[in-house]
C-alpha cells in the first residue's frame, strides 16, 4: 500500500505563513491606527499558529495511519504464512494416506 501523506506540502504551509506575515508587515508600516495594527498583528499570530498546529496534526495523523498500514501489512503476511503452513501440513498428510 502507498503511504499516506498530508495533501499540502510543507513548503506550501511555509508560503501561507510567509504571506500572512508579509501582509502584517505592510499593515504595521501603514498609517493605520495603532489599535488596528495591534489587532491585525494578533490575528496574524493566531492564524499562523493555528496553521502550524493543523499541519502538525496532519503529519501526526499521516504517521499514525502509516503505522496502522504497516501493522496491517504484517498481519497479512502472517496470515499468508499461516495459510501456507496449513496447506503444507494438509498436503503432507494427504501424501501419507496415498
Amino acid at each position: 500500500m502507498n503511504p499516506v501523506t498530508p495533501r499540502l506540502a510543507g513548503s506550501n504551509i511555509d508560503l501561507y505563513i510567509e504571506h500572512l506575515n508579509a501582509i502584517n508587515s505592510k499593515i504595521q508600516e501603514s498609517n493605520r491606527p495603532e489599535s488596528y495594527k495591534d489587532g491585525y498583528a494578533a490575528a496574524t499570530k493566531l492564524a499562523t499558529n493555528r496553521i502550524a498546529e493543523l499541519w502538525e496534526s496532519a503529519v501526526r495523523s499521516a504517521l499514525a495511519i502509516n503505522e496502522m498500514l504497516a501493522q496491517q501489512g504484517q498481519l497479512d503476511e502472517d496470515l499468508d504464512d499461516a495459510f501456507e503452513t496449513a496447506q503444507a501440513i494438509a498436503n503432507n498428510r494427504k501424501s501419507k494416506t496415498d
